[in-house]
């Protein structure tokens, strides 16, 4: 859910690009009114809207439909502070490069869909001991004998592993699922 218009065809232009069928919407009456007609995979929403903010339409379709995963979208990082956005899947702070959404989206629905629980393994005969995933995922991997290691598998959740993966230069890291 984004208001201001040349966002929302910026979005919706760079996500059907990314294979998507998003539903742009501009405030909360056509967001309640699409939630009702359709369970979406993933909601997107702005954080400052007019009538009624990000976070009470968060409120609603936490209420609605808890199982979606939710990103906020927003200019301001101080909103990050308020208790209701705790309950969202991500946080990401408005750009003009929309990388670091495409990639959450993608990562979030590659985690709903999968179900499982996704776990780094490392092809040590590939690593080349670059530490790229250690700078990405600290508490998920460790430099050790000039290979990387994986320290901590359950960590995923904090910090997104699939990152970690698409910034390895020698694509020795995978996700596997459990």
């Amino acid at each position: 859910m984004e208001d201001d218009e040349s966002q929302r065809f910026l979005f919706l232009e760079e996500l059907r690009d990314e294979g998507y069928d998003p539903i742009p919407v501009k405030d909360r009456r056509e967001a309640i009114r699409e939630l009702n007609n359709f369970k979406p995979d993933l909601v997107v929403l702005d954080i400052v809207l007019p009538c009624m903010n990000g976070i009470e339409v968060l409120a609603q379709v936490i209420r609605q439909h808890g199982d979606i995963p939710i990103i906020l979208h927003s200019a301001y990082p101080y909103s990050k502070e308020d208790f209701m956005s705790w309950a969202v899947d991500a946080y990401i702070i408005k750009s003009s490069d929309l990388t670091e959404l495409k990639k959450e989206i993608r990562n979030l629905l590659e985690k709903k869909k999968g179900g499982g629980v996704q776990k780094p393994v490392v092809d040590w005969d590939t690593c080349i001991g670059c530490g790229s995933c250690v700078e990405v995922c600290p508490e998920v991997f460790e430099l050790k004998d000039d290979k990387a290691w994986v320290i901590g598998p359950d960590k995923c959740d904090t910090c997104n592993c699939q990152e970690a993966v698409d910034v390895c230069p020698v694509q020795a890291i995978s996700l596997n699922e459990e």
